[in-house]
C-alpha cells in the first residue's frame, strides 16, 4: 500500500511506489499548455496568409511553454497538488492499486492567531446553508454559485462555523476593501479587527483578508505565514493569475482550502490549476434556482444597434489577422455618434427613476460620460480603479447606495466584478463584452441583486452590427433568457430579429 502525506501537496516516497507508478504520475499531471497552443496557431495563420508554408513542429513561440507540469520531484520525494486526490485515486484504480494509505497532516492553525470566535448576524438562506454545510464536509473543493447568490455571506459563516484562523484570498483592491466592509458588518468588527495583507501592510488576526499579489511577491513571507491558517479561502478564483498558483495558494497546508466562484472556467484554458490546486465543485447554485426563489433578478438583455463602422477591422479579421481591438475602442470611444446614443439610454433611464450604471473598457471614456451627465445638472460620479481613485470610487458608491446619484461610469475592470450597489437596476455596456460568456455574466450581476423598490434589472448592449455581424447577438441568445433589440418599429424579440436579418439576407 502507497503512503500519501497530505498537507499543502500530496507526497509520495519514490522508494515505495510500485513501478511505473511515478511515471504514471509525471504523465497525468503534465499538461499541455493552451495558450502556447492558441499563440502558435496565431503565428501560423499569420505565415500562412503570406502564402508560404509552416510546418507547426517549427514555430515556437515566445512566454509560453507548451507543456505545464504540476508535479514535483525533490529528491527522494514526488508530489502532487492536494485538490486532485480524486484524479490520484482513479490514477490508482487504473493502474490495479489499492486505496493509498492517506497520512493527514493539514493544519488547523497555531495559537498564535486564536480562532475567529465571532458572532454572525446574518440569518442564512436555505441555498447558503447547503453551501456551508457542502464546504465543511468536504474541506478542499470548490463552491460555484451565481452572482447574486450571497457567497460573501456564505463563506463568513464558514469561516465563523469551522472556528479555525482563516485566510481570504482576493485579486482586487475594491474585492479586498469589500470584504473589510463585509465583515465588519456581518461581525460587527473594526477594521483594525481584521488582519490585512496589502502592498507594506501586514497585519495578521483571526480572520485575514490578502491580496494574491502581496502573498505572489512574498514568497518567504507567505511560506512563514502559511502554518498559521487552517482555513485558506480565494474568492473569484477563476481570476487569479496563473502563476500565483503555487506561491499564493499551493504553500498553505490549511485544513480547509476552499475556492469560491459564478464560474470558475478561464479565458486561458488553464482551470485545472483551479480544480488540482480545490478539488471538484461540492456546491452549485445557479442562476435559475435564485431567480426562481425571487433573490435576484434575471437580467433582461436590450441590444441597441449602431451605424458605427471599422472597415479595416473586418478585413483584418478577413485576411485571419488578429484585428487591433486597442485600435478599434480607439475609434469607437470617439465616435459622437455613438456615445450620443449611449448618453440618452442613461438619461431616458435616470428620467424613469433608475440608477443607471455606464460600463466602458476606457478610462477617459467613463470620464467622458461623467463630464456630459454633470454639465446638465445629473448628479454623477467616476468609479475607477487604482490608489489614486480610491476616495472618489467610495464616496460614488456610497452616494449611490443612499440613492443620493443617478450615474455611476466607470471601467469594465474596476466595476464589472465584485461591486456591490443593490439599487442599481439600469447598466449599458457602451464598449463590446459579447465574446466572453463568464464575465458578461459577472457584468450582469451588478444589476442583479434585489433592492427596496426595484421590480426588474435591464442591461442596454450597443451592438456595432457592422463591424461584428451577427454573433453578438448569437451569443446574447445564447447566454441570456430574454434579449430584445432595437428595431425601427420597435423592441422585437431576438428570435423574430435573427429571422428577419436572415431572411433580408437571403438566409433561411
Amino acid at each position: 500500500m502507497v503512503r500519501i502525506i497530505v498537507d499543502n501537496r500530496l507526497r509520495m516516497q519514490l522508494s515505495e511506489l510500485p513501478d511505473g507508478l511515478a511515471e504514471a504520475l509525471r504523465k497525468e499531471f503534465t499538461h499541455n499548455n493552451p495558450a502556447f497552443f492558441k499563440a502558435r496557431q496565431r503565428v501560423i495563420s499569420y505565415i500562412k496568409a503570406r502564402g508560404r508554408n509552416v510546418d507547426p513542429k517549427t514555430v515556437t513561440v515566445k512566454g509560453e511553454p507548451e507543456k505545464i507540469t504540476t508535479w514535483m520531484e525533490r529528491g527522494s520525494e514526488i508530489s502532487v497538488p492536494r485538490g486532485a486526490t480524486g484524479a490520484l485515486r482513479k490514477l490508482f484504480e487504473r493502474q490495479g492499486l489499492p486505496e493509498p494509505d492517506w497520512e493527514d497532516r493539514r493544519v488547523s492553525g497555531g495559537h498564535t492567531l486564536g480562532a475567529p470566535n465571532y458572532q454572525h448576524s446574518v440569518q442564512l438562506w436555505e441555498h447558503q446553508e447547503e453551501i456551508v454545510d457542502a464546504a465543511l464536509a468536504r474541506e478542499n473543493c470548490l463552491v460555484r454559485a451565481s452572482t447574486g447568490s450571497g457567497k460573501t455571506t456564505a463563506a463568513i459563516a464558514l469561516s465563523v462555523r469551522c472556528g479555525l484562523p482563516t485566510l481570504i484570498l482576493v485579486w482586487s483592491s475594491n474585492l479586498f476593501d469589500q470584504w473589510l466592509d463585509r465583515l465588519t458588518k456581518e461581525l460587527g468588527l473594526n477594521r483594525s479587527d481584521i488582519g490585512q495583507l496589502r502592498g507594506s501592510k501586514r497585519t495578521l488576526a483571526p480572520i485575514t483578508v490578502a491580496m494574491q499579489q502581496t502573498l505572489y511577491a512574498n514568497p518567504k513571507f507567505t511560506a512563514k505565514i502559511a502554518p498559521l491558517f487552517g482555513c485558506v479561502m480565494a474568492d473569484e478564483v477563476q481570476r487569479f493569475a496563473a502563476r500565483t498558483f503555487k506561491e499564493a495558494i499551493d504553500v498553505f497546508p490549511a485544513r480547509y482550502r476552499i475556492g469560491w466562484s459564478a464560474d470558475e472556467t478561464r479565458k486561458d484554458k488553464k482551470e485545472f490549476l483551479i480544480y488540482e490546486a480545490f478539488g471538484t465543485v461540492a456546491a452549485d447554485i445557479g442562476r435559475e434556482k435564485l431567480v426562481k426563489r425571487h433573490l435576484v433578478h434575471d437580467v433582461e438583455i436590450r441590444v441597441i444597434p449602431t451605424d458605427f463602422r471599422a472597415d479595416w477591422y473586418r478585413k483584418q479579421q478577413i485576411e485571419d489577422k488578429t484585428p487591433d481591438f486597442n485600435r478599434l475602442l480607439e475609434e469607437m470611444t470617439r465616435d459622437a455618434k455613438r456615445n450620443l446614443t449611449a448618453t440618452s439610454v442613461a438619461r431616458t433611464m435616470m428620467t424613469l427613476g433608475h440608477q443607471v450604471l455606464m460600463l466602458t473598457h476606457r478610462r477617459e471614456h467613463a470620464s467622458y460620460f461623467v463630464r456630459e451627465e454633470l454639465s446638465v445638472g445629473t448628479r454623477a460620479g467616476l468609479l475607477l480603479g487604482g490608489p489614486e481613485n480610491v476616495s472618489e470610487f467610495n464616496s460614488t458608491v456610497e452616494a449611490m447606495r443612499a440613492r443620493e446619484m443617478s450615474l455611476g461610469a466607470g471601467t469594465y475592470q474596476a466595476i464589472g466584478v465584485g461591486m456591490d450597489i443593490p439599487s442599481v437596476s439600469r447598466g449599458v455596456a457602451c464598449t463590446p463584452i459579447a465574446t466572453n460568456r463568464q464575465f458578461f455574466g459577472q457584468v450582469c450581476g451588478r444589476l442583479c441583486r434585489t433592492s427596496k423598490g426595484k421590480t426588474d434589472a435591464v442591461l442596454y448592449y450597443l451592438w456595432d452590427k457592422d463591424v461584428f455581424g451577427l454573433e453578438p447577438i448569437m451569443q446574447l441568445k445564447k447566454w441570456n433568457k430574454v434579449v430584445m433589440v432595437e428595431t425601427e418599429s420597435g423592441w422585437v424579440h431576438v428570435e423574430d430579429f435573427i429571422d428577419e436579418w436572415n431572411r433580408s439576407r437571403g438566409k433561411r
